[in-house]
């Protein structure tokens, strides 16, 4: 393996976005075994028909998905699903920090998926960046941190040749005004 593969893999928004939610939860009082539970539950109900869908529409480049098409996809039938499990969470009287972390997700899924529409960003760097957004208004030092390894993964990016600079640039951008933003709601 390539070392420059090493931060895109390590901070795959498949492995970053699960950790964040069950951290996220843990910080707002969830127990630790309720919130493996909760998360687990919006990871088979929305990441794994999402990434079923991503990975099933044609080219990929290793775990990317490459085009925007393919993308364009992802977002409706993730979007979908995060709003039924939402009603879902909502049906089975979830925490309401289970509750907000799936408003959280939705809030994401919607604006990457609104600019991918119209343009190519880095999601990789905006998820974390996104979740590093929504750690600043809960713990500022992680929050910071978040920030901080979303460069060796936008770095990353580019030299895989995924994205340009000024996507991966946008991605952080975007991302952490719409985590900012989901976490003060």
């Amino acid at each position: 393996m390539k070392y420059e593969e090493l931060p895109s893999q390590i901070f795959h928004p498949l492995l970053i976005l699960p950790i964040s939610g069950i951290s996220i939860l843990m910080l707002k009082g969830i127990e630790p075994l309720n919130s493996i539970k909760w998360v687990g539950l919006w990871v088979l109900l929305a990441m794994v028909p999402t990434s079923i869908v991503a990975w099933n529409t044609g080219k990929q480049k290793g775990f990317d998905v490459i085009s925007r098409e393919q993308r364009n996809k992802s977002y409706i039938i993730g979007i979908g699903c995060l709003t039924i499990a939402l009603a879902l969470g909502y049906f089975f009287s979830a925490p309401d920090a289970v509750l907000d972390l799936g408003v959280y997700a939705i809030i994401a899924s919607s604006v990457f998926g609104i600019i991918n529409r119209f343009t190519k960003i880095s999601i990789h760097t905006g998820s974390l960046s996104f979740v590093a957004g929504g750690f600043l208004t809960i713990n500022p030092v992680i929050g910071v941190a978040g920030i901080i390894a979303s460069v060796p993964v936008g770095w990353s990016r580019v030299k895989l040749d995924c994205h340009t600079k000024n996507q991966v640039i946008q991605g952080a951008a975007v991302g952490l005004a719409s985590g900012v933003l989901a976490g003060l709601l």
